[in-house]
């Protein structure tokens, strides 16, 4: 795979991971104290799982660095 469709996937994911974590703001808002800090951990909490899911799919592998991408994501929404 190409070096720049590498850097596509994973600049998808950051995005993502922002525009999950916007959503989960937008519906939580009214909903508990601090929905900025609920939505980031919830978001964080989808990323592991979805890392963790990944560790049992054929061909596929966990991996803690598109973790920390996807906390990108998350940070740069919280921002």
């Amino acid at each position: 795979m190409a070096w720049w469709e590498i850097a596509a996937r994973k600049l998808g994911h950051l995005a993502a991971y922002a525009v999950l974590t916007v959503g989960w703001w937008w519906a939580l808002r009214g909903i508990v104290a601090r929905p900025l800090v609920w939505a980031a951990g919830l978001s964080l909490l989808y990323a592991c799982s979805d890392e963790y899911h990944q560790t049992f799919v054929e061909g596929r592998t966990g991996k803690v660095l598109d973790v920390a991408i996807d906390s990108l994501g998350i940070a740069l929404a919280c921002l």
